[in-house]
């Protein structure tokens, strides 16, 4: 790769590194300031209710937030084995969730209550299903994109560990909308949700880490 490339993937994926961590501070800091609001049993959306104290403020942070993960998945996706047929697929998956789950639940924030009776909260309820969709199989597809090159070695187990972790959360997540289940649960649904990000935030972490170091050492040895 050119020096040119190389610094690209350096920079997006510091993006990336930054993203994931910011956005945890930016619900969880913006959440202890709403009056009312229990991030143990309500979801994240409920903060960006178009009228509620600081939704333009975290709204604007979800479209930075997108922004920020496409542009590490084009990083991403410049750093993966130029020889693997799916070297595209995971890096394509992390986009959808940014334009989705990040951009598109800025654009359409939630209505109150998250009932998706509104225009916008309906096009919440699908763009945030298709973002946590796409980002679901991505460390599976990552994997599949890295597993022939011995560069990226250390991070093909945790991979695995992080989508398997990653489906079994969201499968409760999953019963966790379902009326009745949700009362069994005792109203974690919220706790459930940070958990599941948290968990692949804990893989675009070290990923990131991975492609700054990678591109570092190329432009050592160039």
């Amino acid at each position: 790769m050119n020096p040119g490339e190389l610094f690209i993937i350096r920079l997006f994926a510091l993006l990336g590194i930054c993203a994931a961590p910011l956005d945890i501070v930016f619900i969880l800091t913006i959440g202890a300031l709403r009056p009312k609001y229990n991030g143990i049993t309500s979801f994240a959306s409920l903060l960006g209710v178009p009228g509620t104290p600081y939704a333009m403020l975290i709204s604007g942070w979800w479209f930075l937030y997108g922004f920020m993960l496409i542009l590490f998945a084009v990083g991403l996706l410049f750093s993966m084995p130029r020889d693997s047929r799916v070297r595209w697929i995971g890096p394509l998956l992390i986009m959808i969730f940014g334009i989705f789950d990040g951009i598109g639940s800025a654009v359409f924030p939630c209505d109150p209550g998250c009932a998706g009776l509104t225009i916008a909260g309906k096009m919440h309820v699908l763009v945030s299903a298709v973002g946590t969709a796409a980002l679901v199989p991505a460390p599976f597809f990552c994997w599949l994109g890295w597993r022939q090159d011995r560069r990226f070695e250390k991070i093909l187990t945790f991979s695995w560990i992080v989508q398997i972790a990653g489906l079994l959360l969201l499968v409760i997540l999953l019963f966790a909308r379902v009326k009745g289940v949700a009362d069994y649960l005792n109203g974690f649904g919220g706790l459930i949700q940070r958990l599941v990000y948290t968990v692949y935030y804990l893989w675009l972490v070290p990923v990131g880490v991975t492609m700054y170091r990678l591109a570092g050492a190329e432009m050592s040895r160039g």
